[in-house]
């Protein structure tokens, strides 16, 4: 699983630049919207990118998403208009990735430690208590027993 998700208006299908772009437009867009965020490319989409989306007739849906003003030409792919006033960037997204990394190595420790001491405080206590219980135990199990009379030879 990814973990990655694209923000999409419940009612983008309503924006009027989605209308004017028509439909097969729309699914053009959808999906790079998630290829995107996917390659953390900051809206940036490449000619070569976009042979991989599976759909027939790209360049006109791409002219039709230009045409719209949802896209803007580039001169080795497309941009995605407004990607970064609804999307975080790559780096900031690269950002809260290493963190999250560094404070779960860090609680990962730190609950390995409170693992370990709980388990030397509880061999500890528990030795004590248990020393006196099995040599009672020990003695009622085996009793001390009369020395063996010695045979004469």
């Amino acid at each position: 699983m990814s973990y990655l998700y694209v923000k999409l208006d419940a009612l983008y299908y309503m924006d009027e630049k989605i209308a004017a772009a028509g439909e097969p437009a729309e699914v053009l867009f959808v999906r790079c919207l998630c290829l995107c965020k996917q390659a953390l490319n900051d809206g940036h989409i490449t000619r070569n990118q976009l042979r991989f989306i599976g759909l027939d007739n790209i360049e006109a849906r791409a002219k039709a998403l230009v045409d719209a003003g949802l896209w803007a030409e580039k001169k080795d792919g497309w941009q995605v208009d407004s990607w970064l006033k609804y999307n975080d960037s790559a780096a900031h997204i690269e950002t809260q990735r290493t963190e999250r990394k560094k404070a779960g190595k860090k609680g990962g420790e730190n609950s390995g430690k409170s693992r370990r001491n709980r388990k030397k405080e509880v061999v500890a206590s528990s030795s004590s208590l248990n020393t006196e219980e099995e040599e009672k135990e020990k003695e009622k199990a085996f009793p001390p027993q009369p020395p063996t009379p010695k045979t004469r030879e």
